[in-house]
């Protein structure tokens, strides 16, 4: 007579032990009982895919979060969800793995994340206009912005830092042709800083301001 007991360990149906119980009688009645435990373990790796081997990120975003969301996964044999765990290797590159719910880590998959200095994202639209230049240069107090467009109308001016972020914005009405606008820029603090045209990028123009 066999007696089977399925034991489940601390991973519930991934990791445990079968444990049976064997009986044997002789014709006199003597009885001798032997305990087998058989140990079932998951040890398949999971499989690690990625949709793609390289991601662009804004400056404020997580490089660690952006790797994890090139991966595709790959159940193994369990078919339960898996972690994913990204390492910086070297400069932007990530070593990208998984991990299923019996601790088996898979192959790492290496990508790459660039992150772009803020100035990458600026659109660019095809409207005929430019900003020529600023002078004087660098600039102090206040300066001339000299725009060209073929299309009047009000125009809104967006000055960025070197991180990519807005610090200063302003309106003005753009006639066709030749514009020269003055402005006053001595709340900026030194340093370099762009100059963009929000309907119309064309074109990024970079000054100093020194004080």
């Amino acid at each position: 007579m066999v007696i089977e007991n399925n034991t489940n360990g601390t991973i519930d149906q991934i990791n445990y032990t079968i444990s049976r119980t064997w009986n044997v009688a002789d014709i006199t009645g003597n009885v001798t009982s032997k305990i087998q435990n058989i140990n079932v373990a998951d040890s398949e790796k999971p499989l690690v895919e990625t949709s793609s081997n390289y991601i662009k990120i804004d400056s404020q975003e997580n490089a660690v979060n952006a790797a994890k969301s090139l991966v595709n996964y790959t159940y193994d044999n369990s078919e339960l969800p898996v972690d994913t765990i990204a390492t910086n290797t070297t400069g932007n590159y990530y070593d990208v793995q998984t991990r299923d719910i019996a601790g088996n880590l898979s192959d790492a998959v290496e990508v790459q994340v660039d992150v772009s200095t803020g100035i990458d994202n600026i659109e660019i639209s095809n409207k005929p206009c430019d900003i020529k230049m600023l002078y004087p240069s660098p600039i102090s107090g206040n300066a001339t912005i000299l725009y060209t467009t073929t299309y009047p109308g009000k125009i809104r001016f967006i000055i960025i830092n070197t991180s990519g972020n807005t610090v200063e914005s302003f309106k003005e009405y753009a006639s066709y042709g030749e514009n020269h606008f003055q402005h006053n820029f001595s709340n900026l603090s030194t340093g370099m800083y762009f100059i963009k045209v929000e309907s119309c990028e064309d074109k990024v123009v970079k000054f100093e301001i020194r004080e």
